[in-house]
């Protein structure tokens, strides 16, 4: 069973992102609100509210159960302060708030003990997805880089190839970060 932590987040992201605009409507203040205090502008992409659904349906898949201000703090950032030196701002309370409220109407969270949880609809609607990715990945023949665990100190930061006989497939190991490449 595919799940959500067997794809990259933001490829699952995007395609989640593209179902929900289907079903849900957008705010009315998404084209000129800022998403926090620590920004200075609007954000450019048009398409930010869907994103940020899907960011938030995600991050409830993978803890357990979330509050609206542990939510502010995950969609934070730093807040340039003038000359002073600059501090973490958490993000949008009325953002955060209304979108745990339109995924709850879609039912896809539910209210626990303490905040709002992941409902077994709002699991299912993720793997779905999930399995799409990886399937879309394997089409076009992507292979994960993998984060090397027993050389976690190495200084190299350049790729190393790695052939594997059996698929004839190259898979990439990249020591600065997580991603993915399109094998030729």
């Amino acid at each position: 069973m595919t799940s959500v932590y067997d794809v990259p987040a933001d490829m699952l992201i995007k395609k989640v992102a593209q179902d929900l605009k289907t079903k849900v409507p957008c705010p009315e203040f998404a084209s000129f609100v800022k998403t926090g205090k620590s920004r200075e502008r609007a954000p450019e992409d048009p398409d930010w509210w869907y994103i940020r659904l899907a960011a938030t349906l995600r991050k409830y898949y993978t803890k357990k159960a979330l509050g609206v201000n542990i939510l502010r703090g995950y969609f934070g950032g730093k807040q340039t302060r003038g000359t002073k030196p600059p501090k973490f701002a958490k993000g949008s309370g009325k953002i955060a708030r209304l979108c745990v409220q339109t995924l709850e109407k879609e039912g896809l969270l539910a209210k626990a003990d303490k905040g709002r949880k992941i409902t077994p609809k709002g699991r299912a609607y993720l793997d779905n997805f999930a399995k799409e990715v990886l399937l879309e990945f394997k089409k076009e023949k992507w292979d994960f880089a993998r984060r090397p665990t027993s050389n976690a100190r190495s200084k190299f930061f350049w790729d190393r190839y790695r052939t594997d006989e059996k698929n004839r497939s190259v898979s990439i190991q990249n020591f600065r970060s997580w991603g993915t490449r399109k094998i030729e």
